[in-house]
This record gives structure tokens, sequence and C-alpha cells, in this order.
């Protein structure tokens, strides 16, 4: 999955994704570059991608910054659903360490160095040569 920036700035945002972002919040993205998707969540109703952003860090960010440009989901992702929660995570769709292990997710948040290392891994893998997709 591939997604085109249209906008780095909360003045871009719709109210749902001004929780935890204001409209002077400015985001680590390039408006007009391509970003590969490493994973979808639904937090509070709102939709975010899970990115390796300008820094070079994995870093979610608001759906309305982009327009997916590659919507193939890789064959690879699982899912995860929360409803219990009901107005924090929702739903989580990626690679298999973030559905898997239940702390993973936390773990990236708060920038711990062994989950910082899986996502790196993921970014590696992802910046390889790809074999063709079966559609091409």
């Amino acid at each position: 999955m591939q997604v085109l920036c249209n906008a780095n700035r909360g003045t871009a945002l719709t109210a749902k994704y001004l929780v935890g972002n204001t409209p002077e919040t400015v985001f680590h993205v390039t408006i007009g570059r391509e970003y590969p998707v490493f994973a979808v969540s639904v937090y509070r109703g709102a939709t975010l991608l899970l990115l390796c952003d300008d820094n070079d860090r994995p870093h979610w960010y608001p759906m309305d910054l982009f327009s997916i440009t590659d919507a193939r989901v890789p064959a690879d992702w699982y899912c995860a659903a929360y409803p219990e929660t009901g107005d924090h995570l929702q739903l989580l769709l990626g690679y298999d360490v973030l559905i898997s292990d239940g702390a993973h997710y936390d773990a990236l948040l708060e920038r711990e160095p062994s989950a910082l290392a899986i996502f790196q891994e993921k970014v590696s893998r992802e910046a390889a040569p790809a074999a063709p997709h079966k559609d091409e």
C-alpha cells in the first residue's frame, strides 16, 4: 500500500483528526512524496497510517493528509479488532509483530530500541526490490 502526501499541516485536518493535533501541527512528511504504509489503525474513529517519516522514524499519521496511490494490501498483513476499547484503538491492520505482540504497538510509540529495530527491518525489506505482483 502506498500513499501520496497532499498536506503536512494541522490546518488540513478535519475535526476528528485534531485529537492529539492542532491546526498549528507540522508533520514530518513532504507534500508530493509517496510513502509506503506499514500499518493502518482506527483510533477513536480516525484512520491513521504508520509511515516511516522524513526523520526515518515510525509515526502514525492522519489519513486526511494523504491519498491512496496503490491500494494493494500486503499479503503478509494481519488484522486485530479491539471493540471493547470503544473510544481508543479500535482496529489494527499491519505486519505480523504489530498484531501478534500486544506490547509492540506501545513500544513503537515509546521509541523502544527493540521495537524500532523491528520496524526498521520492515522498512529495509520494503526498500528492497520486490518480486512482481501476481496481477502484473
